[in-house]
């Protein structure tokens, strides 16, 4: 790549549009400017190990189970699932201040985004997932005490469904919640994490906003300017 933004895009090809045209020993290296790379995979892992200079991971998992190893330059900035109808699973997450985008994910599938065990060294960390036309679940995996993730934000810029939002053993204090679609979180579990999560704050959101507080002993809980349907635990 050169010193624009350049977009590399790896589509299933062949006669029967199932051929994988992304391999491990690809060579690819973004240059400079913010560049980011398209990978569709039919129940096939991606190993990006080698690649250089990569701020934006976006795969399509066509079906069955697509597992991504990231590059180990850490230049990736942003990862996503988009229109996937098999689950994605990010490993070995090295940079804490990454984002994540999950778009038209199929109602049941899972993305899951696991930390490597250092990544999270500060006192603030947060996660910020944009959601658009999003369903199925969302995982974050590799959480400890001592890689806490603190904050998990979610800014839907379309409607959506989460069925499921796991964050165990995140010690995750605070959900923020922003965005013009509306958006609904049907569960939020995970070891401990029904003791940590006391705050839900949805005040910035425009759009309508359903969730639930699950911590029994406090919550607080902030709606916006949607029509939202907001409740604590019992």
């Amino acid at each position: 790549g050169g010193a624009g933004d350049d977009v590399i895009n790896a589509t299933l090809a062949g006669a029967a549009g199932t051929t994988p045209t992304y391999q491990a020993n690809d060579q690819l290296d973004g240059g400079e400017g913010t560049d980011s790379i398209y990978i569709e995979l039919n129940n096939a892992n991606a190993n990006l190990t080698t690649q250089k200079s990569i701020e934006g991971i976006t795969i399509n998992a066509i079906g069955g189970t697509v597992a991504v190893t990231l590059p180990s330059d850490k230049a990736y900035k942003t990862l996503g699932s988009q229109g996937s109808a098999g689950n994605v699973t990010f490993n070995a997450i090295r940079n804490g201040d990454v984002d994540a985008a999950i778009t038209s994910q199929a109602n049941g599938v899972d993305t899951t985004l696991t930390y490597h065990a250092t990544a999270l060294t500060g006192a603030a960390d947060n996660l910020d997932v944009t959601l658009s036309g999003a369903d199925g679940d969302l995982f974050v995996g590799g959480l400890n005490a001592t890689n806490a993730l603190e904050t998990l934000t979610l800014n839907s810029i379309s409607d959506g469904t989460l069925d499921a939002i796991n964050l165990a053993n995140g010690n995750t204090t605070k959900l923020v919640i922003t965005g013009s679609g509306s958006t609904t979180v049907s569960s939020i579990a995970g070891a401990n994490i029904a003791t940590t999560l006391n705050t839900i704050d949805a005040s910035a959101a425009t759009g309508a906003v359903s969730v639930t507080g699950i911590n029994t002993t406090a919550n607080t809980v902030t709606g916006g300017a949607g029509n939202d349907t907001l409740a604590g635990a019992a």
